[in-house]
């Protein structure tokens, strides 16, 4: 998962002073591939912090798998949940874009469609990244240690009213 967020970030300095127009389909999709993988692995985690069997929607669908961490962390710690806006508008964004995550993939869908709208002329390859720097780093780590801190928070109201 994180290879995908090295790798884009890598290409895009290595090609900042050349053109960057050749690189904004592989960039883009790497991106939401990472965000993607992010998204399944954060859900994943969820379940895990709760003892129960890890799992995640089977989907490529960025607003289905926001949909279904967010209710998560509803039942975990629903006090991080704004704190992750960036990540939600992010999620809006791709999915306007490319949905099925197909998009930024193939010319054409299976049906002969154009894969992205062709409405769409310009995608700042700098901007998509710095954007996407600026979301936190959601994976099993980041929910982790999120729920670690609800369980001492807890932990530690529990100490506090048995003394």
């Amino acid at each position: 998962m994180e290879g995908y967020w090295r790798t884009t970030v890598f290409t895009v300095r290595a090609c900042e002073r050349h053109d960057l127009d050749r690189i904004v389909y592989p960039v883009a999709f790497c991106l939401r591939q990472y965000l993607e993988l992010a998204l399944k692995d954060a859900i994943a985690t969820t379940y895990r912090v709760a003892h129960e069997p890890s799992r995640f929607p089977r989907t490529h669908s960025l607003k289905v798998l926001w949909a279904e961490l967010t209710r998560r962390l509803r039942e975990i710690n629903p006090d991080v949940i704004p704190s992750l806006d960036v990540v939600g508008a992010c999620v809006e964004k791709f999915h306007a874009v490319d949905p099925s995550g197909e998009g930024f993939r193939y010319p054409q869908l299976c049906d002969g469609r154009d894969s992205l709208d062709r409405q769409i002329t310009t995608i700042n390859v700098r901007q998509l990244v710095e954007q996407m720097e600026m979301i936190p780093r959601i994976d099993s780590c980041w929910v982790a240690s999120h729920h670690s801190q609800e369980v001492q928070a807890h932990r530690s109201d529990v100490q506090s009213c048995s003394r």
